[in-house]
């Protein structure tokens, strides 16, 4: 297994839907991992990414609730299968000095694990087959980063999803 950090989310410009991708890197390397997901997920993301707590708790946010009050511990993450284009991915999960794993969307997973900083792997099959290699690129600032965000969820009304 490889430890990967989201690197960034970008519009998927070769789809006419234009989709969302998340693209996680590995912490310790030049691969890159690029996942399609929604664009709710993606707001997740983005505002754990950027520290924009909502007036309202998102589902993510709702789920690091109740995993804290059933004193559960998200262990790690980790995407584990890629299959006819759909990855899947597992929470993994310590309950009682016992670990459990849970189905899960990679998006859901990674959102989720933002939230209370726990680790996100990629299997190595899973990497030999879908990675593509990060160019070197400048430094983006966060406005730029915000701006593109806001090309990508367009005019979706941020309020409405709190």
């Amino acid at each position: 297994m490889v430890e990967m950090v989201v690197h960034t989310l970008v519009r998927d410009a070769r789809d006419a839907a234009n989709n969302i991708v998340v693209v996680l890197k590995e912490r310790e390397g030049k691969r890159a991992l690029p996942i399609v997901i929604g664009a709710h997920e993606a707001h997740a993301i983005f505002c754990e990414l950027r520290n924009i707590k909502p007036q309202r708790p998102l589902t993510h946010d709702l789920m690091c609730s109740i995993l804290e009050e059933l004193e559960v511990q998200l262990a790690r993450v980790v995407v584990h299968d890629l299959r006819e284009n759909i990855y899947y991915a597992l929470l993994v999960l310590i309950n009682n000095g016992n670990e459990q794993e849970v189905d899960s969307r990679p998006s859901d997973a990674i959102a989720l694990a933002l939230r209370v900083g726990a680790p996100i792997f990629v299997a190595d099959k899973v990497m030999e087959e879908a990675t593509v290699s990060l160019q070197e690129e400048s430094e983006e600032t966060q406005s730029e980063a915000d701006e593109r965000f806001r090309a990508i969820v367009g005019d979706l009304d941020l309020d409405d999803m709190s």
